[in-house]
């Protein structure tokens, strides 16, 4: 059996009506039952201390972005 990783996040409402989430860190729980939390922020402001713990999704993983080309030079000069 593997270790199951959740994401921890804070809920806030916006103007809008929506609940928009930031992710604060992770829960861990190993094989023996045993857990650990990380956290790498925590929300400012008028925080109610209720967190959200969703299960961790793979395929939500951030995608990083291939480096651009380099420009090609568009000045007219001479060898």
């Amino acid at each position: 059996m593997a270790n199951t990783i959740y994401n921890v996040s804070y809920g806030s409402e916006s103007t809008e009506g929506k609940t928009h989430w930031l992710n604060c860190g992770i829960l861990l729980i190993k094989d023996d039952g045993k857990m650990s939390l990380k956290l790498n922020c925590l929300p400012v402001g008028e925080c109610t201390g209720w967190f959200g713990i969703f299960l961790k999704d793979d395929a939500a993983k951030p995608v990083v972005a291939k480096p651009a080309a380099a420009p090609v030079p568009t000045d007219d000069f001479e060898l």
